[in-house]
């Protein structure tokens, strides 16, 4: 009895829902239907992709850094993926690079070497 009950309440919404929409089909211009249509359902706006932060952005944990004295007091660092073989940034395969610029020390030089590999992203 009381299933019968609800599906009669139901049934009655359900007939005062769609008569509350607009007759769309009345309208014999096709703009002015269009309009109808359009104010009666609006259309959805897809959401935009999740962009995945981590997987895009260099960390210098993915990276083999390796210091190395060019001349005496002159410091450079080799930066090479660890995870891959070749990287890619920007558009761009990184197979491994050296620091561009002498450091005066072992510590400075792999300080340059994790600003290089920050560098990647911008």
């Amino acid at each position: 009895m009381k299933m019968t009950f609800a599906v009669l309440a139901l049934c009655a919404f359900a007939q005062g829902a769609l008569a509350a929409a607009p007759d769309c089909r009345a309208i014999e211009s096709t703009s002015g239907r269009l309009a109808c249509y359009d104010a009666a359902h609006p259309p959805k706006m897809a959401k935009p992709a999740a962009v995945e932060n981590d997987a895009a952005t260099a960390k210098a944990s993915d990276y083999k850094i390796v210091t190395f004295q060019r001349k005496p007091g002159r410091w450079r660092a080799n930066v090479t993926p660890i995870s891959q073989p070749a990287t890619s940034r920007r558009g761009i395969t990184i197979l491994g690079f050296v620091t561009t610029e002498d450091s005066g020390s072992e510590e400075s030089a792999g300080i340059a070497a994790d600003q290089a590999i920050m560098a990647l992203d911008s």
